[in-house]
């Protein structure tokens, strides 16, 4: 639970720009009118610096270091609680093999995001949030606000 907890909360505060850049380049042609916002890289931080500052490139930063810990917390406990269990019901002792190691990382997966998903779909709508009202948003989080209005405007599909 600690590993994952603090590996991802420091990889998430060094990486949080890098995601952003790809988010960017990846949303920018669905989610505004202008044709190819960002073509490359360099647009991305051209754009983003000139536009917001370097404070931009941290956008996404504080779902992130909500959600990482959160996902990893929940995967790295649930893969090791797996292995023995599907082990133990395949071999009806603890051997572990590629089998064993697959099926264990697949439901430590799932678990872990049907329950972080709705704050990964956060983070992206904050991460794009100067692409859509060409302003920046307040530094509060109301996650649990944010996740019911998607919720009512969207139902489950939309988390």
């Amino acid at each position: 639970f600690m590993s994952g907890f603090l590996g991802s909360f420091a990889s998430i505060i060094v990486c949080s720009p890098i995601d952003l850049i790809k988010v960017r380049l990846q949303t920018a042609h669905t989610i505004t009118s202008k044709k190819n916002l960002y073509s490359n890289i360099y647009e991305v931080l051209k754009i983003t610096f000139s536009k917001e500052g370097f404070s931009g490139f941290l956008n996404g930063l504080k779902m992130g270091v909500i959600t990482s810990p959160i996902f990893y917390s929940i995967y790295f406990p649930v893969y090791e609680y797996s292995k023995r269990l599907y082990a133990n019901k395949i071999y009806a002792k603890e051997e572990f093999n590629s089998l064993i190691f697959t099926l264990s990382a697949s439901t430590a997966a799932i678990s872990a995001n049907l329950v972080t998903t709705p704050l990964w779909v956060l983070r992206v709508r904050h991460q794009t949030e100067y692409m859509i009202s060409n302003t920046k948003k307040s530094n509060s989080i109301n996650f649990l606000g944010e996740l019911n209005s998607i919720y009512k405007a969207n139902g489950i599909k939309g988390l």
